[in-house]
């Protein structure tokens, strides 16, 4: 089994327990509400390029250091 596929299996358990969870349902219910009200905004998962990191690193360290 990969990673991922372990990954995703943990997060589907994951699901089927707090669907069980009287406060994690009630939580849910509210958030759904909230985002049929328009008060809530899904924000899509970014996930920057490979070198964005190191970049950001360097740059910082190259502005601190002049």
């Amino acid at each position: 089994m990969t990673l991922a596929e372990r990954v995703a299996k943990t997060v589907d358990d994951a699901s089927v327990q707090f669907a069980k969870e009287p406060r994690f349902v009630e939580l849910k219910t509210f958030y759904d509400q909230m985002l049929r009200n328009g008060i809530a905004i899904k924000r899509p998962y970014e996930v920057g390029q490979l070198d964005t990191i190191g970049r950001d690193v360097y740059l910082s360290l190259a502005k601190t250091e002049r």
